[in-house]
């Protein structure tokens, strides 16, 4: 993860935040993301019990680096965030008319995270956060299971 140590992990000051924006509960929050400008989906990610499907809009595409069930190690969410995921890893991308599971984006508690990611304060599923017409998106997150 040399890349990421390129990148320029400087921390910013988290005194703005308050507790209606996502960032607020993150351990650390480090400058910059995505040079792109793509949208990027970090926190704790989870699969509750019932949370059925949603299908992706139109104009939407979601890439997710680590498969269905499993956890995301922190430093790879970093890469996603910072847009130099390495080549060769695990990714996933669905597009307009997908049906996927319904993750559950959760704060990111104990997390470091990119200024420029997309966060909540409060649970919030991939229903609620996918949209018409949002480009590619990635998730910056896990695809736990929660059978409870």
């Amino acid at each position: 993860m040399g890349a990421l140590r390129a990148h320029g992990m400087t921390p910013v000051d988290m005194a703005s935040y308050s507790s209606s924006d996502g960032h607020y509960y993150a351990q650390r929050v480090l400058a910059g993301g995505r040079e792109d400008g793509e949208i990027v989906f970090a926190g704790h990610g989870v699969l509750m019990r019932d949370a059925g499907t949603t299908v992706v809009p139109d104009g939407t595409y979601i890439s997710f680096y680590v498969a269905d069930g499993e956890l995301l190690p922190g430093l790879n969410g970093l890469a996603v965030e910072a847009g130099i995921y390495p080549a060769g890893y695990y990714v996933e991308t669905f597009g307009p008319g997908d049906e996927i599971p319904n993750y559950t984006l959760r704060t990111p508690d104990r997390l470091s995270i990119m200024e420029n990611s997309s966060t909540v304060s409060e649970a919030a599923t991939l229903a609620e956060l996918l949209q018409p017409g949002m480009g590619h998106t990635h998730w910056a997150a896990c695809r736990e299971w929660r059978l409870v």
